[in-house]
């Protein structure tokens, strides 16, 4: 996980998209990450908010930020099974 100054972390943009994201889709997102099924969290996340974005092309970029994350948390010693701990 990032970590940031709050007043940094303020001037942070967000990518939101147009249309709210469904009730059920957020319970369903609320319901995993509170069971510690941060996988499955993020699955729904990315359904839910990168079509907006990416349109079609959105598992590839899904996939392409999947790899890059993998990356950065094996560089970090981060390992990417459950929540981010330092190894």
């Amino acid at each position: 996980m990032l970590k940031f100054e709050l007043k940094d972390a303020r001037r942070l943009p967000l990518l939101l998209p147009t249309t709210p994201i469904s009730l059920g889709v957020f319970t369903r997102l609320d319901a995993a990450l509170r069971d510690g099924a941060i996988g499955v969290a993020m699955d729904l996340a990315d359904e839910a908010i990168l079509p907006h974005f990416f349109g079609s092309q959105w598992l590839q970029v899904q996939s392409e930020m999947r790899e890059e994350l993998a990356f950065l948390r094996a560089r970090r010693g981060i390992r990417t099974g459950g929540v981010m701990q330092r190894t």
